[in-house]
């Protein structure tokens, strides 16, 4: 049931017993992945699933009340934990605890990522297009 979250991507190769995990793992040797959409790479971030964690952390479980809202303190808590995970407190955070040095500065990395891409397409849009088209 923890893994249905990943059907949705055209990545992901589902199994159910050894020969088909063998079968799927030739095929993930021998293709090449389809790329993500935009929406799906942002589903996989680790802002998304913080996002989704949070917001299944702001209600009870259906097993003890259903949809009653946590006590304060645990609504701030899970408030706190949403927060501290974002930007350079939570890249400080990340590598304390142990996350080492990529998954520690995560947020600095998708900054930059980001501050590339922003380079790239304004000079795609300035250069003009080469070639003669027609229809």
């Amino acid at each position: 049931p923890s893994n249905t979250f990943f059907t949705q991507f055209p990545t992901c190769l589902i199994y159910k017993n050894h020969n088909q995990f063998i079968q799927a793992y030739s095929y993930a040797l021998h293709h090449e992945p389809p790329p993500l959409s935009r929406f799906l790479r942002h589903t996989l971030s680790w802002h998304a699933a913080t996002h989704r964690f949070c917001q299944l952390t702001a209600k009870v479980s259906t097993k003890k009340k259903k949809n009653q809202l946590l006590r304060p303190r645990h609504r701030l808590a899970a408030a706190i934990h949403c927060h501290l995970g974002r930007g350079f407190l939570g890249d400080l955070i990340r590598t304390v605890a142990g996350g080492g040095f990529y998954l520690g500065f995560q947020s600095r990395y998708v900054r930059q990522q980001k501050k590339n891409y922003n380079k790239l397409s304004s000079s795609l849009q300035q250069q003009p297009i080469a070639g003669n088209f027609s229809c």
